[in-house]
């Protein structure tokens, strides 16, 4: 909130809701930008970005599964057609646009607007076949995997510094278990949030123009 007596606070507010029933499709780039679009029945498609897309459309599909006990459709393509709001086209300009994705070296995104299209250049993304890596440990001849060793004389006369050691030890590298305990998994000191100030501050949304349908039609 920028005025008021709650300036400076941050407020979750509900702009739309969209029951899961009516998702036909999600669509999104395969580079490494955090665009995608959620395909909509009979109604106009939302486009969002999150630094969390993985995990917020992993929990999609979970969610949609449960309730209509189908997969949930991802679409991956370099030109995304975003069908508009009926209050932001007439029939002079159409009511869809375009977002067209090309390969670029760079982090961050830049977009450029071209018409009724919306070309968004950024590096490449991880292969299709790309998978998650679980680390095993080999098993032994019992069938067992071993433990953590047993500390030595030496560590177990560092006092406060063993458990330390031990819980870095024993951390597993993916956030699985954070999540299945109810935790967040941790972040850098300044967190995703940082991340997401940083590649909104380079850039540039001034095309967010080519939402809108020209007052001259073409």
């Amino acid at each position: 909130i920028k005025k008021g007596s709650h300036k400076g606070q941050l407020v979750i507010v509900v702009k739309r809701k969209l029951p899961l029933e009516t998702i036909t499709a999600v669509s999104m780039s395969p580079l490494q930008d955090d665009f995608f679009v959620i395909h909509v029945a009979n109604d106009f498609d939302p486009v969002l970005e999150s630094v969390l897309k993985t995990e917020f459309l992993t929990l999609l599909s979970e969610k949609y599964k449960h309730l209509t006990q189908n997969q949930l459709k991802f679409q991956f393509n370099n030109n995304i057609t975003v069908t508009l709001k009926k209050e932001e086209f007439d029939w002079r300009g159409g009511n869809t646009r375009t977002m067209q994705f090309h390969q670029a070296g760079g982090d961050n995104p830049v977009l450029k607007l071209s018409g009724k299209t919306l070309q968004v250049s950024i590096g490449p993304g991880l292969p299709s076949s790309t998978r998650p890596s679980h680390q095993r440990l080999p098993a032994t001849k019992g069938g067992k995997r071993p433990g953590l060793a047993a500390p030595s004389y030496q560590q177990q006369s560092r006092g406060p510094q063993q458990n330390l050691s031990i819980a870095q030890r024993g951390r597993s590298p993916s956030s699985k278990s954070s999540f299945v305990k109810g935790r967040t998994p941790s972040l850098h000191s300044k967190g995703a949030k940082g991340k997401a100030r940083r590649d909104s501050s380079n850039t540039d949304y001034s095309q967010a123009e080519f939402m809108k349908t020209p007052q001259g039609g073409g």
